[in-house]
């Protein structure tokens, strides 16, 4: 798959990628895996953007020192903390203090080598840490090195992030100076939707590390498997990316019964399409922008308001949608006002000739 040099760790694991898609992708970390650069992957929930990230880690950094886990998702509603804020003043300076707590304190006992700190979701980071996390990552451009008991340690950065980061960013939902730090080196993960030629090899994987646990056998299972079942499972869209494929596989690992597939996935289709009809009635009314938008909001609508799904559905760009619907509501006081005048000129008119 990628060679691998002399002066570089092998990963623990292969990354799949069967397909030209999955195939650049790889490319791209191969580049970024040398570098001490922050790296921001970009993507859906569930495409494996941390097996990503410690796959670069791996294969780049030497040696691997530890990996240090920070799920940015649980400190939403968690009040400013003060080990977090102290943070990037420790870790540029001395390190962290020896009773330092939580995921941070690990920073102190990292050991020599070169650490990751992966931030996954950092786009759900509250205001006030991403603030405080803004310095250490714009630190991080340059290996940095600090002293504990355990000995030098330098720290890499890599975060994960929805597709739609820098639209957070445009909003002022997100701090642009860490955005900055984080997007010097980016990498775009496809939903498994659209890398289909990875849903086989990867289905296959998972029942090998299933298999392996429950004392299974591998091939027995995959040879239950129909042709005609892979081909729906090849056409079926994936919500939840590469993790709904391994749970539909592990689901099947333990049943070791091939209409298991059918039925979670039958289950999926409903959950994603939580209203039947797949038409919508368009009023003839107005020009065709006004049509257009109208046609966007009955689908967000009936996606239960996630205008990513929405977006999906239609075959356009997010941003696009945001930039139509946001559209519509600034033309929507100019037609008042326009309706406005419209009305009052005709009340004149018709008091002049007497039809008032």
């Amino acid at each position: 798959m990628i060679q691998q040099s002399a002066n570089r760790t092998a990963p623990p694991f292969e990354l799949i990628a069967s397909g030209a898609v999955m195939r650049n992708v790889v490319a791209e970390a191969n580049q970024v895996c040398a570098s001490m650069l922050p790296v921001l992957i970009q993507g859906e929930r569930g495409v494996g953007k941390k097996l990503l990230a410690s796959w670069i880690h791996h294969r780049g950094c030497q040696p691997p020192g530890r990996l240090v886990h920070v799920p940015c998702a649980g400190l939403a509603n968690v009040p400013p903390s003060p080990e977090f804020l102290d943070w990037p003043r420790h870790l540029c300076a001395e390190g962290l203090p020896d009773d330092a707590s939580g995921n941070f304190g690990e920073l102190s006992r990292a050991g020599r080598g070169t650490m990751l700190l992966l931030l996954e979701d950092v786009d759900l980071l509250p205001t006030w840490a991403q603030r405080g996390l803004s310095a250490v990552v714009s630190e991080s451009w340059l290996p940095i090195s600090f002293s504990s008991s355990a000995g030098a340690c330098d720290v890499r950065v890599i975060a994960t992030a929805s597709p739609h980061l820098a639209d957070a960013v445009n909003r002022g939902e997100f701090d642009r100076a860490l955005y900055d730090h984080l997007s010097l080196m980016s990498i775009a993960v496809p939903p498994l939707r659209e890398r289909r030629e990875d849903i086989r090899p990867l289905a296959i994987r998972f029942l090998e590390q299933y298999s392996l646990k429950l004392s299974r056998d591998a091939g027995t299972l995959r040879r239950s498997i129909s042709e005609a079942q892979w081909e729906r499972m090849q056409r079926f869209d994936w919500p939840g990316n590469v993790t709904e494929l391994a749970a539909v596989m592990a689901r099947f690992a333990v049943s070791r019964d091939p209409a298991v597939i059918d039925r979670t996935l039958q289950d999926s289709l409903k959950t994603a399409r939580p209203n039947p009809s797949e038409t919508v009635s368009i009023p003839l009314l107005g020009d065709l922008k006004a049509m257009e938008c109208f046609m966007i909001r009955e689908v967000v609508k009936r996606h239960g308001g996630n205008k990513a799904a929405a977006a999906r559905a239609l075959g356009m760009h997010r941003r696009t949608l945001y930039r139509v619907l946001d559209g519509a509501k600034r033309d929507s006081p100019r037609k008042n006002e326009h309706a406005g005048r419209a009305v009052a000129q005709t009340s004149h008119a018709a008091s002049s000739v007497g039809c008032g």
